[in-house]
């Protein structure tokens, strides 16, 4: 499956009309500030509520969390792309700055930052 449900499960909100295509971006590892790009924004039901609370709540006013593209499973597909994009460009096969390495944080690091 290439989707992954987000949002928050008491109080806040996740995406919205007009956030398609934006990141959806998460803390990577404790402390220092780094977040990493895990998914792409693709559709919810109005702008995801809080879902928490959902079995106290009337039909019409439980929350659902967001739809997002993940990221992690289309990575083989991504890193093609642009190599070919790369060697049309260049006449050579190269990802530039773009690389893989033992921890998954900085692969989402990287697709964050070419995306």
């Amino acid at each position: 499956m290439t989707v992954l449900c987000a949002g928050p499960e008491r109080g806040g909100r996740d995406a919205c009309q007009g956030d398609s295509g934006g990141p959806l971006v998460c803390p990577a590892g404790s402390g220092g500030g780094r977040r990493v790009a895990l998914g792409v924004t693709s559709w919810g039901k109005g702008c995801g509520r809080s879902w928490g609370n959902n079995s106290v709540r009337p039909p019409g006013r439980r929350g659902s969390p967001g739809v997002f593209t993940d990221l992690r499973l289309l990575l083989p597909w991504i890193k093609s792309k642009l190599r070919a994009a790369d060697e049309q460009r260049r006449g050579k096969a190269s990802l530039g700055e773009f690389h893989q390495s033992n921890s998954s944080p900085s692969i989402f690091h990287n697709v964050h930052t070419l995306l």
